[in-house]
């Protein structure tokens, strides 16, 4: 191979590097999410209702849709979330549980004295049927 050739060489293998290496920037950035921290290759949905979700400012949960979103948040992240239920909510077709053995849900939900009815549960392999699968607990010292 002559100069030319080998110059042309590290010209595309440079490139084919700095590709690959903006793609890996790419991906990560796209995982990060929810005030930086990153969940991989799992999807968190954005919430647009009232509330932050955390425990000064819980989430304000007023439909089966928001209802639906604060589940896939709490099950994508893993991370303590709070909600309070701001009007009864009404469910059609199967339910998902909040939770699961890796990323139990932990924060606080208020039911506020409204009810979730509806509720249909899938049969799962994994033996999690309820509103709730898997649920973190701490007492803080109260008896």
């Amino acid at each position: 191979m002559n100069s030319k050739s080998n110059n042309l060489l590290v010209v595309v293998v440079l490139s084919i590097a700095v590709i690959i290496c903006s793609l890996m920037v790419i991906t990560t950035i796209e995982t990060t999410l929810n005030n930086g921290e990153v969940y991989a290759d799992t999807p968190v949905p954005t919430w647009s209702g009232q509330g932050s979700g955390s425990e000064t400012n819980p989430y304000l949960i007023t439909d089966a849709d928001e209802l639906g979103i604060f589940r896939d948040i709490v099950n994508a992240t893993g991370t303590e979330k709070h909600a309070v239920l701001g009007n009864d909510i009404t469910l059609s077709g199967d339910w998902d549980p909040i939770g699961s053995d890796d990323k139990p849900f932990k924060g606080t939900f208020d039911g506020n004295c409204h009810t979730v009815s509806g509720i249909k549960f899938n049969e799962p392999s994994t033996g999690h049927v309820g509103f709730f699968a898997n649920v973190t607990y701490c007492n803080s010292g109260t008896e």
